[in-house]
């Protein structure tokens, strides 16, 4: 109920002080975390991974807050930890996971925001698959803030793909019943085989 009460506080606040921003950011959901950013990511069912979400060319940012969606029939979060952008100054408001989503949102209470020319991550988020399929990460609910309350648009949004796929191993094996009827099949066919013979031989 606290952070709940402080996100709503902080939007009410940005959305008051709307006609003083002058600059934009944008988000991205980064699949493979390190190097150039990577829209998509093949995995199998079963194996865990890292997705990070960036902000990218911002000024002054000091607050923040996303969130994360996706096929809960296809995988699940498991956790989320804080790209540590402020530092010291870090004060958390939500990290909620839940079936399909999942929030998150820190403030800076330092007197300046932070300035990233390029990339920093806001934070990383560890999946495991579930079942074979695509699933979009669907990054939306952006709002950032910076160091004098005022808001700062959010230029886009950028999804991360992923593409689910069974191990190549894990083909289901033939069970037993199966396994009876086919011997019962080879038997009765040899049976036959044999009466056919017999007449034959008459």
């Amino acid at each position: 109920m606290i952070r709940q009460a402080w996100i709503g506080m902080w939007a009410a606040a940005l959305l008051l002080a709307g006609s003083g921003h002058v600059q934009g950011a944008t988000l991205a959901v980064d699949m493979v975390p390190g190097g150039a950013l990577d829209a998509s990511l093949g995995v199998e069912t079963g194996d865990g991974f890292d997705v990070d979400v960036l902000v990218q060319d911002v000024l002054d940012l000091a607050a923040f807050q996303f969130d994360l969606t996706f096929d809960a029939a296809l995988l699940t979060a498991t956790s989320v930890t804080s790209g540590d952008i402020f530092g010291l100054d870090t004060f958390p408001i939500d990290d909620s996971i839940g079936a399909g989503a999942v929030s998150f949102a820190e403030i800076s209470l330092g007197a300046f925001g932070v300035d990233v020319p390029g990339s920093a991550l806001l934070a990383r988020i560890h999946f495991t698959a579930l079942a074979a399929g695509v699933a979009v990460l669907d990054l939306g609910g952006s709002i950032l803030g910076d160091s004098l309350g005022g808001p700062i648009d959010v230029l886009g949004e950028a999804d991360g793909s992923l593409t689910i796929r069974q191990p190549p191993g894990n083909v289901p094996e033939p069970s037993v019943a199966l396994l009876s009827l086919l011997a019962a099949c080879g038997l009765g066919f040899r049976s036959r085989r044999g009466r056919r013979g017999a007449v034959a031989s008459r």
